[in-house]
């Protein structure tokens, strides 16, 4: 399927139904490059067919990560074009996951030009007024990748213990289980 037809193919998504989603991201698994076509759409539109993008995105991580390996370099490079919530919460939530895989030592691996990228837009995403669903899971995934920048522990504890009184109970349940984490790892 070209990325002509997987783009009318987010177009023509009614809604955010679970169904629709897993529909496009089943079509987007299935087709050669197909994960690269729904990339480059959450990339260049800027309407909600990118954060339709960006949702079908999300559930092709959860179901298969190893597919965004050659598209590492594009996803890293190109995530602080990101500028909407609905469509950060997906991709704050697609680098936790890569984050995590790449601790594990799996399958994924960043360059270091590329953790730092990720660090930067996750710390920026982080201390900025965005959505507690992408602070949440920027938080993760600078958790996740401080085990191999060792500066990226102490600033993240520095953060969450300013941030930690102010911000949603959402965001202090995981801040203070990140802390306790933290003060293990320190």
């Amino acid at each position: 399927m070209s990325e002509k037809l997987l783009k009318n193919s987010l177009i023509q998504m009614p809604n955010a139904l679970r169904i629709h989603r897993d529909r496009i991201a089943k079509q987007a698994m299935d087709t050669a490059n197909g994960l690269g076509h729904i990339l480059t759409i959450a990339f260049e539109s800027h309407d909600k067919t990118a954060i339709k993008a960006a949702w079908v995105l999300d559930i092709i991580a959860r179901q298969n990560h190893v597919l965004f390996l050659p598209h590492l370099p594009t996803f890293c490079k190109q995530i602080h074009q990101i500028k909407n919530d609905s469509a950060k919460r997906p991709f704050a939530k697609i680098a936790a996951i890569l984050s995590l895989e790449a601790r594990k030592g799996t399958t994924i691996v960043f360059t270091p030009k590329q953790e730092e990228q990720l660090v930067a837009i996750h710390f920026d995403w982080l201390t900025s007024n965005t959505a507690i669903a992408v602070k949440v899971y920027s938080m993760e995934t600078l958790y996740q990748l401080g085990f191999s920048n060792s500066w990226v522990h102490p600033a993240l504890k520095t953060i969450l213990i300013q941030e930690l009184s102010s911000e949603s109970p959402a965001y202090r349940a995981h801040g203070k289980k990140l802390l306790n984490n933290l003060n293990t790892a320190l």
